[in-house]
């Protein structure tokens, strides 16, 4: 991590502390640190925090991680866009999964009606994607279910800094 990361932070940590009327030492065990001076470290800019006690003083201080660890608010409709687009691309793959599994079927289901004989994996093949055929749309609408309560709550207002 930069100096510059460790400085900035540093400063946002401390005044987070603070804000709360917490000691350095109370942080410090809080954190799971022996020692005060972990944390004065980090304050002062010193040493970079490592992940998990990134994750745990933006859950002790309620704030959002990407604040914590940059000082930048990202807006919801930030948010909202990548989370659109990373579901957007999720759902497409699941649609395209069920169009391939589709076509195999037919296409095993054509020749089967013209009388040509499987091979024992092409029937195994066959019934697994008669499976994927009825079990992908079921799928899709859980994902999208999901997805829409995903969506309402980042739309909350956000609580955190």
């Amino acid at each position: 991590m930069s100096e510059n990361f460790s400085i900035g932070f540093g400063e946002r940590l401390s005044n987070l502390r603070k804000s709360k009327g917490l000691s350095q030492k109370q942080l410090a065990d809080t954190l799971g640190y022996k020692q005060p001076a972990s944390v004065s470290s980090i304050e002062a800019g010193k040493t970079p925090p490592g992940i998990n006690a990134l994750v745990k003083i933006a859950d002790i201080f309620q704030v959002d991680l990407h604040w914590l660890i940059t000082g930048e608010h990202i807006s919801t409709q930030k948010r909202l866009d990548a989370h659109l687009k990373d579901v957007s691309k999720q759902y497409s793959e699941l649609v395209q999964e069920y169009n391939v599994a589709q076509e195999i079927v037919q296409d095993f289901e054509l020749r089967k009606e013209r009388g040509e004989k499987l091979t024992k994996d092409e029937e195994g093949r066959l019934l697994e994607n008669k499976g994927r055929s009825r079990s992908l749309p079921k799928m899709m609408e859980q994902f999208l279910e999901q997805q829409a309560d995903i969506l309402k709550a980042i739309q909350q207002p956000d609580k955190r800094l």
